[in-house]
């Protein structure tokens, strides 16, 4: 059976999903490593929080591909907490357990709810990935305007911008810099 796009958005989605508790669980270690190595060299402490970020996208890789594998495995399935073409299971049935300890009153209102999470994985796929693609083309344009203001529309700043950048490059004692500035075009 081939890949449909439905598919690759519940495997996206479901990443996603799971992306949430990944990305807490990666500030609980950057918040510790932040606190354990406060004293060390500030490049080791990037290092090792670079390598909680690289982690965090390499877990939701691995969350995506490992959806993805399962469904085609599944003919493409839905992972929903119910088999496809049934009605969602009510939250009261997923915590029995834990509601028999609970008053009438909130096991009332949890039967009541129901978790339809399979059918929304597709739409939290397909939102992500236009408000990606929105983010890219902001960029994009802030890129291209960027550019075109190196190429044009430029102006030699005036003698009393240059002197005072001279003397804020003095104060901080840059000196390799204060002689190469030239404010003249």
């Amino acid at each position: 059976m081939g890949i449909s796009i439905t598919h690759l958005l519940d495997s996206l989605g479901w990443a996603l999903l799971h992306s949430l508790w990944q990305g807490g669980l990666a500030f609980i270690v950057v918040v510790l490593i932040r606190a354990c190595l406060k004293n060390n060299a500030p490049s080791f402490r990037y290092v090792a929080q670079l390598s909680v970020l690289i982690a965090c996208f390499a877990a939701f890789l691995t969350t995506f591909g490992l959806y993805f594998k399962a469904g085609l495995q599944t003919g493409g399935e839905s992972f929903g907490l119910q088999a496809a073409g049934t009605a969602p299971l009510p939250l009261a049935d997923l915590t029995a357990p834990i509601s028999q300890s609970l008053s009438n009153g909130i096991t009332a209102v949890q039967s009541s709810l129901s978790i339809d999470a399979a059918s929304l994985t597709p739409l939290i796929g397909i939102f992500w990935c236009l408000g990606f693609a929105f983010m890219a083309l902001r960029y994009a344009g802030a890129f291209l305007l960027t550019q075109r203001l190196r190429r044009h529309d430029l102006s030699a700043p005036n003698a009393q911008c240059g002197n005072k950048l001279r003397d804020v490059l003095s104060n901080y004692h840059v000196r390799n810099l204060t002689d190469r500035v030239d404010l003249r075009r």
